[in-house]
């Protein structure tokens, strides 16, 4: 989830928040920065009851404004019966960068 302040706040006002899953919070309170953009991420995979999830952005007692959110990322992982890429593919590539001496940061493309 992304969170970044876009109003401009008065000395009274103030935007404070924490974020649950399924009913249990997984944050501390956010207090999102003027303009800057704050990034909170799960490193480990959420799980959904029956395929439904809740998630929460919950005002602290201290907020005087709602919770907000800019952006939101799901992602759903898939099980393939077997791997996208054959071995010998990933061979071959990685004799390719290491003759040309390519790093990923600089591939436009196929290397």
């Amino acid at each position: 989830a992304h969170f970044a302040e876009i109003q401009d706040l008065q000395a009274n006002e103030t935007r404070e928040f924490i974020i649950k899953w399924n009913g249990k919070v997984i944050s501390d309170p956010v207090i999102p920065p003027k303009l800057k953009i704050t990034t909170i991420e799960s490193l480990s995979p959420r799980t959904c009851d029956e395929g439904k999830c809740s998630f929460q952005l919950t005002r602290t007692n201290r907020s005087t404004l709602p919770p907000l959110l800019n952006a939101y990322e799901l992602y759903k992982v898939i099980q393939f019966p077997q791997s996208e890429t054959d071995e010998i593919d990933v061979v071959a590539m990685k004799h390719i960068t290491a003759t040309y001496g390519l790093s990923r940061i600089n591939w436009q493309g196929d290397p």
